[in-house]
């Protein structure tokens, strides 16, 4: 249907319009306010534009405000930079693994490198990986933000307990100790499982990637208030207060001395940040720099 009809027609028609899989805006809005109390928002596509309708009930008055603007050109922009973004990350992605993999190969077979030569190529092969590691990053922020999670109810208490597992190797090469403290081993959420693992992930891995050796780091979960809550305190080199107003933003990285030499996109937090927003949760954090940080969300808990 054109724009311009539905600018023509009433509201409440509107709202009868079916989107994503026959349901109605009007029904959709609905269990949006039921879920968040405050107001409702989505977007609904008509012919070829992008409407964003925002919802919320004036209770004193016994009337809904409504708020319907046409965002096209920020859909379309936003498509427009994910695929420059794929394409440019598939394009560097191929070229680089093949420069890593020749460089691998000379390591490995090459019998008459001196050690200065060896050294070179250590490093080249070092940078190889960190470039990745930012494509990768950039494809799965990407990736995020340009689709919808997969819902399904997750056992958050077993999502923590995998992740610290997989760390494992990282606290004993770095000689740190790691406590993990769970109130219920069956604390639910609807997430999306992988997202919500990438997320957990990212805490505990920057927790003891900037915790020196022979630091402590602690995993805590527990619920209050239909709330789920993980936190993650750590013995590290902490953050400057003038870089904490940032920490959350793309390729943002707090410069601490003892930090410099740790290697990083400044993706990682925003794309936990970004991640547990999707799922109407926050994140945020504490920290004291030369003492350590804590970083944490919340996020509403699945009840039988």
């Amino acid at each position: 249907m054109p724009l311009n009809e539905v600018e023509q027609r009433p509201l409440a028609d509107v709202l009868t319009l079916k989107s994503n899989g026959g349901v109605s805006l009007y029904e959709r809005l609905t269990a949006g306010l039921q879920a968040r109390s405050a107001f409702a928002e989505e977007e609904l596509k008509l012919g070829g534009h992008y409407v964003r309708v925002v919802l919320a009930p004036l209770q004193s008055y016994e009337l809904w405000t409504a708020i319907l603007a046409d965002i096209t050109p920020l859909v379309e922009f936003s498509n427009l930079k994910t695929r420059m973004l794929r394409i440019a990350s598939h394009d560097l992605k191929n070229p680089l693994a093949r420069i890593k993999g020749f460089v691998e190969l000379i390591l490995i077979t090459s019998k008459t490198l001196e050690e200065r030569e060896r050294k070179y190529l250590e490093l080249v092969n070092a940078a190889g990986n960190e470039m990745l590691r930012i494509i990768e990053d950039i494809l799965d922020l990407e990736r995020l933000r340009s689709g919808k999670p997969m819902m399904n109810d997750v056992n958050l208490s077993q999502v923590v307990r995998e992740v610290c597992a997989r760390h494992q190797p990282d606290l004993i090469h770095k000689q740190q100790t790691l406590g993990i403290d769970i109130a219920d081993e069956h604390i639910t959420v609807r997430a999306d499982a992988a997202q919500l693992s990438q997320a957990v992930n990212n805490f505990v891995g920057n927790a003891i990637k900037y915790t020196p050796e022979g630091g402590k780091v602690g995993v805590r979960l527990y619920s209050r208030e239909g709330m789920a809550r993980f936190e993650v305190e750590d013995t590290g080199y902490g953050i400057p207060e003038k870089a904490q107003a940032n920490i959350f933003s793309e390729f943002y990285r707090a410069k601490a001395e003892g930090t410099l030499h740790i290697p990083g996109t400044g993706l990682g937090l925003s794309l936990v940040k970004s991640v547990i927003e999707s799922h109407g949760g926050t994140v945020g954090f504490t920290s004291t720099e030369g003492v350590g940080s804590t970083f944490y969300f919340v996020m509403p808990e699945k009840r039988p």
